[in-house]
């Protein structure tokens, strides 16, 4: 439930992101932190570690083909960070604001279906 509610509360965020001043007095805030603390934990989260973990437990042709599903997923994240920053250029702000608002909508789903599913475990355990 309480990543659910985490994760709701970063969507909000996203979602209303450039709706409100970037400065308070004389004083400037600068909203634009690029540093995402669940940037991580969602790469490689508790589903994606718990897959690995069954695949790797089966024959020996599951487990090449994990190996090499792992490899391919590094080079992809890798190749997205690394280009990023040229992609974010090319695109412009203005995208780049619309992008990121509907992806808060798209985690604002996540975030309520994981709160209804932590309620359906809660009630499944009464």
């Amino acid at each position: 439930m309480a990543g659910g509610i985490i994760l709701l509360l970063m969507a909000v965020e996203m979602i209303m992101e450039g709706n409100r001043p970037k400065s308070s007095g004389s004083e400037i805030v600068d909203y634009d932190i690029g540093i995402v603390p669940f940037a991580t934990p969602m790469l490689a989260g508790p589903g994606a570690i718990s897959l690995v973990i069954i695949l790797m437990k089966g024959p020996i042709i599951a487990k090449i083909y994990t190996i090499i599903s792992i490899a391919i997923i590094f080079a992809m994240v890798y190749i997205f960070f690394k280009w990023s920053a040229v992609v974010s250029k090319f695109i412009g702000a203005k995208v780049m604001k619309a992008i990121s608002r509907i992806f808060g909508l798209l985690l604002a789903g996540f975030a309520i279906q994981y709160f209804i599913d932590a309620i359906l475990a809660l009630s499944i355990l009464k």
